[in-house]
């Protein structure tokens, strides 16, 4: 059995910060007994789906908009509309500040993908001219 410190020490993270979703917190959402209302898993799945785009690092511009888009979801704190980070949370039973937390220094830690040289054109005089950007 694995021992849990309750304080953290210096420059430890608390057991909460770091794992703000226990495995099983999360089993219990995707697989009940009973069965869940349809609002709570398309909140699953909009949540699931956001963590997903927030942790994929990609040059497509579709990749980096749609990055943009779940960070802007998961830091806003509006509890006006109801598919909200926060109020997602809160329906689900999720912690949003530990999630946040964890999400955000996760993507800190993420590798960057590989950097791919620009794309040119050799004339035929062997004179290499940079291709024109598109869009």
């Amino acid at each position: 059995m694995t021992h849990v410190p309750t304080s953290p020490r210096s420059g430890e993270n608390r057991w909460d910060e770091a794992f703000p979703l226990l495995p099983v917190q999360h089993a219990d959402l995707c697989r009940r007994s009973e069965p869940v209302q349809p609002e709570r898993r398309l909140m699953l799945a909009v949540l699931s789906d956001a963590i997903v785009l927030f942790q994929t690092r990609g040059p497509q511009l579709t990749q980096r908009r749609d990055l943009e888009d779940a960070k802007r979801w998961i830091l806003s704190d509006d509890r006006t509309w109801p598919f909200s980070f926060v109020n997602v949370c809160d329906t689900l039973g999720i912690a949003f500040e530990p999630l946040r937390r964890a999400l955000l220094k996760g993507r800190r830690e993420l590798p960057l993908p590989p950097h791919r040289a620009a794309a040119r054109r050799r004339l035929l005089a062997g004179i290499v001219e940079p291709l024109a950007r598109t869009g």
